[in-house]
């Protein structure tokens, strides 16, 4: 059945945010009414009865008094019929969103008008969306309690709205007759909370019994409780604040259904709880499509993308944005999306979000406002407890702080020990916070979790990377973890924070994004993060330039140096130098010799091994007269590498196993993987096999120990190496095609290529289709990237396949330009081609 009424012009362009009191109500309820061409209250009163008949309100509640309807309208009122006025609107012809939005308007019009009197009781569910989104299994869990139902959730979240849905299943399947709401929202502070009197009684008036005077709540406990049984009404107590206001009805735990919403987390016994949590994006396009069209949204699927992630899964706002988009046709999507990115940068949220957060805030203690405040207006996204702890400083715990912000939902554990606001939250709580927080405070607040996080950062990196601090000339107390295991763990843990905060302080604080970049230099390389090292080095440059820190300029563009090293760039060898000549002019040894070893690596990538060993051997006297034992061992490794390459393998072995010494007995576990893994390749060409397996395998079980992602795809690759020269093939080919990932992974574009390479020489007896398929794959990606070093491998291999196919001056090709690219050296490789060559030449 549809009803016959006279339509608004455009009653959706009202925005109602100017609808705060009972006056105001009225107001708008006279100006539908003028818009509607001024029917008579009877007419009204006659169209509010054929609506309520057509929801199944019961015969005696259908029709409203003409003056009662007519009081609707009039100034002065003290007190209001939500569902009266509601309806009034419903048949002055407001629909849709915009009757849902006055809904809640009068909702909060009520609240404000008198705080002590927060009880607001009435028959009927009032109008809903035909759009029930995303909480299908939450629906079914309040359907079949067989106890009370406590729905709990943040602000805005849909608690409301889900016991609605529920109580209107309930009514469509005739498990109920009616149902009763009693609003309880909107009440400040213990002294303004509503009592399960006034709640009861409420209860019994809205069902038209008398309320007896004299009796114990309990007593009324039982009257509600039997006169729900007897009527089978189901009972919505909306937005409770604290346990004693229903406890006495929960107890009795009548056979009608009661469900409760609540922002707080009330310690009821007996009670079927449901959480609720955020909408996922899908959730919020589905809205959108309901709210425009699925051809829009799939034509600014992007926009619409934006929308779905800037309200953060928050039903309010969501329906919020899809009634505005609704209402201004004109707009694009992208326009939306523009405009609500605008809006929350400036922290500015539609009003009721912003209401409904700041009733949720205003039930905290004056300290956990502060904190929340100190929270929101940090950087990061999530924080530990002992970040949080930092963060607050000595006037609070965090334990403390934490349980009463979950309490009202609004802190989200993200897991045990770290915490999170929702987006929106924050938005609310920086605007609060700049209300109310000195930009001092907040400063001090923010450098003292900083200091805090560097010295653990510090000290992990310490643990794992012995003479870190030592390096970049740091004088900072540390925190040094007890095992490297455990610093792995808290860096991996931390990380995300700690850019964070390295990129909100680049400006006002650059010497924190300067610190944080050196404290996590060696993290980043050893883990393959080296784009987002990229991004964090180059910050720091700035950074280092405002603190007029030259020293720190040195270490940052050689941060910038060695990463483009291990990706390929072009530009690395320009930074080494800056960080050279910088490091020179600053006294910043470290850096000087750091940026020569680095320069060092890329002339051996560019195959001029000779250059390579003087720069390094360079670099080694350097560090002995530096006394920086960490380089000088790492140089020895480095050395060693192009002793091997050169054919030196008795010098090249001697050299790793005086680097693995100086690991073993110091511990270092980094410089231990990264030498073993080093070593199994000499093993290998000296023909130990079954050595080079056992180190290559210790390698990889090293790294994996300390979560060293880079140093354990050496090591994987290695291993392959080995385990194919064993005859292993199947073991050999899975090895090398986990470290080819793992190159991909971690963008370690010179380890990719030298994977190709081993798996084309892996194929190349059983498979040459695939064998040339991958060391062409090897040729292109080491033109790509520059990746020189590999070439002659890649160039004896197409070789070997061409001379297996009769193409015998081809062959000789590859060979050729293999042996000018490896020059004079006396390498395994060079000598290996020259015998192939010699093999091809005619006998005489």
């Amino acid at each position: 059945m549809t009803l016959s009424q006279p339509s608004l012009a455009d009653p959706a362009a009202e925005t109602l945010d100017g609808i705060r009191t009972l006056d105001d109500v009225a107001q708008q309820l006279r100006a539908w009414r003028s818009a509607a061409g001024s029917p008579s209250f009877t007419q009204i009163a006659r169209r509010i009865a054929e609506e309520r008949s057509h929801r199944g309100v019961h015969p005696r509640d259908v029709t409203p008094g003409r003056m009662t309807v007519y009081d609707a309208f009039s100034d002065g009122r003290k007190r209001l019929d939500v569902q009266l006025v509601v309806d009034i609107a419903q048949a002055l012809g407001v629909d849709g969103p915009q009757l849902e939005l006055w809904h809640s308007r009068c909702v909060l019009a009520q609240g404000r008008r008198a705080l002590t009197q927060s009880v607001s009781a009435y028959r009927g569910l009032p109008p809903r969306s035909d759009h029930f989104i995303g909480r299908q299994e939450e629906h079914d869990t309040c359907l079949t309690a067989t106890s009370p139902v406590v729905i709990e959730g943040m602000a805005g979240i849909g608690k409301t709205e889900l016991a609605f849905q529920v109580a209107a299943t309930l009514l469509a399947r005739e498990r109920v007759q009616d149902v009763i709401v009693v609003a309880l929202g909107d009440t400040r502070s213990p002294d303004d909370l509503a009592t399960w009197r006034g709640i009861g009684e409420a209860i019994l008036r809205t069902m038209g019994v008398s309320v007896p005077s004299g009796g114990t709540t309990a007593e009324l406990a039982d009257t509600v409780s039997t006169t729900l049984e007897s009527r089978q009404v189901a009972l919505v107590l909306d937005d409770v604040t604290v346990a004693d206001q229903i406890i006495e009805i929960v107890r009795r735990a009548p056979t009608t259904p009661v469900l409760v919403t609540s922002r707080a987390r009330l310690p009821l016994d007996g009670v079927t709880s449901v959480a609720m949590s955020t909408w996922r994006d899908e959730n919020t396009l589905e809205l959108l499509r309901a709210a425009t069209d699925e051809a829009i949204v799939a034509a600014e699927a992007a926009a619409a993308q934006t929308i779905a992630e800037l309200v953060d899964g928050l039903p309010l706002a969501a329906a919020l944005t899809a009634a505005r988009v609704r209402r201004l046709r004109g707009w694009s999507l992208t326009d939306q999306a523009a405009a609500l990115r605008g809006r929350l940068a400036s922290h500015q949220l539609d009003e009721p979000v912003s209401a409904t957060i700041a009733l949720s805030y205003s039930m905290l203690s004056e300290s956990a406002r502060r904190g929340l405040r100190l929270l929101a207006a940090q950087p990061c996204r999530s924080l530990s407890r002992p970040a949080l702890d930092a963060l607050l400083g000595d006037d609070v715990s965090a334990d403390e702080l934490a349980d009463e912000f979950q309490g009202t939902h609004l802190l989200v554990r993200v897991h045990q020990d770290r915490f999170a606001l929702h987006s929106l939250v924050r938005t609310y709580a920086v605007a609060q916070s700049w209300q109310e927080d000195p930009p001092s405070v907040r400063s001090s607040a923010l450098t003292r979790m900083a200091g805090a996080l560097l010295a653990r950062a510090w000290g992990c990196s310490e643990r794992l990377y012995p003479g870190s601090l030592r390096r970049f000339d740091r004088e900072r107390e540390i925190e040094i973890p007890d095992t490297p295991e455990q610093a792995a763990v808290w860096l991996e843990d931390e990380l995300e924070s700690l850019v964070e905060i390295a990129t909100a302080a680049a400006v006002d604080a650059p010497q924190i994004t300067l610190e944080i970049a050196q404290a996590l230099s060696r993290n980043f390389d050893n883990r393959g993060r080296l784009h987002l090292s990229l991004s964090l080095h180059r910050a720091a440059v700035d950074a280092a330039r405002r603190a007029a820190d030259t020293a720190g300029e040195a270490y940052a563009e050689l941060g910038i140096g060695t990463t483009s090293v291990r990706l390929g760039l072009p530009e690395a060898a320009l930074h080494l130098e800056r960080a050279r000549q910088i490091g020179q002019s600053s006294g910043a040894r470290r850096a000087v010799y750091s940026a020569t070893n680095a320069l060092a690596i890329l002339a051996a990538q560019a195959g001029d091994s000779l250059t390579a060993l003087h720069q390094f051997q360079e670099c080694l006297a350097l560090a002995r007269e530096d006394g920086d034992e960490a380089s000088e061992y790492l140089l020895i490794d480095n050395i060693a590498i192009i002793l091997r390459r050169l054919g030196d393998l008795e010098g090249a072995l001697d050299h790793h196993q005086q680097a693995l010494d100086h690991a073993r007995a110091k511990d270092l576990r980094e410089s231990l993987a990264t030498s073993l893994g080093n070593v199994s390749e000499v093993y290998l060409l000296l023909g130990r096999v079954e050595e080079a397996v056992e180190a290559a395998e210790l390698s990889r079980e090293v790294a994996q120990s300390i979560s060293s992602s880079m140093t354990y795809a050496h090591a994987t690759a290695a291993l392959g190496v080995a385990l194919h020269a064993r005859g292993d093939q199947e073991r050999a080919q899975n090895a090398i095609r986990e470290a080819l990932q793992l190159s991909r992974d971690g963008d370690l574009r010179s380890l990719e290529v030298t994977c190709l390479n081993h798996l084309g020489h892996l194929f190349i007896e059983g498979d040459p289709a695939a064998a040339e398929e991958w060391l062409r794959e090897a040729e292109n990606a080491g033109a790509r990237w520059g990746v020189a070093d590999e070439r002659p491998r890649t160039l004896h291999g197409l070789g070997r396949l061409a001379y297996a196919r009769g193409e015998v001056d081809h062959a000789r090709e590859f060979f050729d330009e293999a042996l000018t690219l490896l020059g004079s050296e006396a390498a395994p490789l060079a000598r290996e081609i020259r015998g192939l060559i010699e093999d091809m030449s005619p006998t005489p």
